[in-house]
């Protein structure tokens, strides 16, 4: 299979798709881009994922509320531009399994206006099908 790589914009958007590692870039908690990685961990095609929350990928609601609140303010008070923590995460067949995961803004005013993930977003480690709280 050949590649064009023959610009550095098509190197980069090639190295993000076909990374092993899964990441998403995120604008208001929704994906404005996510590469194949994602897409295995997940269960999910791109185009399921492109434009949608990623409310869809978090066990409940609360769980969606309570991280991205927490993320948020450790973000605005400490003036940080990353966040780290463990989770548990939902794929598209409704398993749970536990995550750590790490984003980075890069509008540190507006930490969610446009977020991305650094390698290692997502490490899928272990499932959980009777989590407590769904």
């Amino acid at each position: 299979m050949m590649f064009d790589v023959s610009t550095s914009q098509k190197a980069s958007t090639l190295g993000f798709q076909e990374s092993p590692v899964a990441q998403i870039v995120v604008r208001h908690r929704r994906v404005i881009e996510a590469n194949k990685a994602v897409e295995r961990l997940f269960g999910y095609n791109r185009s399921d994922l492109i434009n949608r929350s990623v409310q869809r990928l978090y066990p409940s609601t609360a769980d969606f509320n309570q991280i991205g609140e927490r993320c948020e303010k450790r973000m605005r008070e400490s003036g940080d531009t990353l966040y780290q923590d463990e989770r548990f995460m939902q794929a598209s067949d409704l398993k749970i399994f536990w995550v750590r995961a790490k984003g980075a803004t890069l509008s540190p005013d507006d930490p969610f206006s446009l977020s991305k993930t650094p390698p290692r977003w997502y490490q899928r480690s272990s499932t959980r099908s009777n989590y407590p709280f769904h």
